[in-house]
């Protein structure tokens, strides 16, 4: 038995109230928070009488959609969407967008690699355990330093 398979085309608003049929391809192609500064349009793949998913690449753009108008249901939610202007990356919700915080991975050591950055904010005594450093690195300098040829060097004790 042959198949059809039929695609609509609307604003993301219409989605909401569309019948989402199974294999049913649903093209937005605008709306009040999808423009052209911000991904211009979406395709939706029907699940059954009730659900779509989303079928894209994470869209992009200059402007994060805010789709959490009550024109909007939560077929929106989890498509991603880089923000090109911030260097931020957001999963669209109709709750509210989520932005994507990267971290670190220390595999729980705490060790961080040499090339990563780091910044301290609201450390007390720092500039204390500092200078307390300084001065004995200065004592450890001016002892080394001191030292002369009077040393024996490793081969010597060797050959002694």
């Amino acid at each position: 038995m042959a198949q059809i398979i039929k695609h609509r085309r609307g604003s993301l608003e219409s989605v909401a109230s569309a019948t989402k049929r199974s294999g049913e391809l649903l093209v937005v192609t605008g709306s009040a928070g999808i423009t052209a500064a911000n991904g211009d349009s979406l395709l939706f793949i029907g699940v059954d009488g009730s659900t779509v998913t989303a079928a894209n690449k994470i869209l992009q753009g200059t402007s994060v959609p805010n789709l959490t108008g009550a024109s909007y249901d939560t077929s929106v939610d989890g498509i991603p969407f880089y923000d090109t202007n911030t260097n931020k990356l957001y999963i669209l919700n109709k709750g509210g967008n989520v932005e994507i915080k990267a971290s670190a991975n220390t595999d729980g050591t705490g060790i961080v690699s040499g090339s990563s950055q780091i910044q301290i904010d609201g450390v007390t005594g720092f500039s204390t355990f500092s200078s307390s450093v300084d001065t004995r690195l200065d004592g450890l300098e001016s002892f080394s330093s001191s030292l002369g040829d009077g040393f024996a060097t490793d081969a010597e004790l060797t050959a002694v």
